[in-house]
């Protein structure tokens, strides 16, 4: 765990210093993804902007998506009698944490974010552990024990398949507001305007 943390480390290190000049900031953000787990990362002023105006591109379509999500999942036959986990699929966020001009110090930040995030992790594998320990040893237990584990597998096979198709519906969305904005006006438009004068 701690060698992927600080190989983390150094590859960001690595890329921030490429990417950012002596005197440009250094922002530690952190990022949100549908499952609504954080990551931490550096990043140059550009690349956040960049990322931020594509969270900001897809909140504005996220009902959209979420509704042709839910209408494309109530179609598929093998789904229908499912409840659409709504709740699985959150909105990307991004936030600056602070920003450095130091590379160092602000690898030693990234860094004692992500130790700090490995040791929450370990403390619930721990904790859910201990919950089970208990109860072992007897034939019905360990039949409900492996039914609650099947139920938990199969809710997270359904949630992820509800994010895949919110992902093709948003990227489906984002591709058409591309077009639209790309497409020059109308001339019908054009000519109605010239006429009315």
């Amino acid at each position: 765990m701690k060698n992927a943390a600080l190989l983390a480390i150094f590859l960001a290190s690595l890329t921030t210093a490429a990417l950012a000049g002596p005197s440009e900031k250094i922002l530690l953000v952190k990022q949100t993804d549908r499952k609504k787990q954080e990551t931490y990362s550096l990043m140059s002023s550009e690349e956040y902007k960049e990322v931020e105006q594509e969270i900001k591109a897809e909140a504005r379509l996220h009902m959209k998506a979420m509704m042709a999500t839910e209408k494309e999942w109530r179609k598929d036959e093998s789904l229908a009698r499912k409840s659409f986990p709504r709740s699985a699929i959150a909105v990307r966020t991004i936030r600056v944490i602070t920003t450095y001009r130091d590379d160092e110090q602000a690898n030693k930040k990234l860094a004692y974010y992500m130790e700090k995030d490995a040791k929450a992790a370990e403390k619930r594998a721990e904790r859910d552990r201990h919950r089970g320990r208990g109860r072992r040893g007897h034939g019905r237990d360990n039949d409900r024990e492996a039914r609650k584990e099947a139920r938990a597998a199969e809710k997270e096979a359904l949630e992820e398949q509800a994010r895949q198709l919110y992902e093709n519906k948003l990227s489906e969305l984002l591709q058409g507001t591309a077009n639209k904005e790309a497409e020059p006006p109308a001339p019908a438009a054009a000519g109605a305007r010239a006429g009315g004068h």
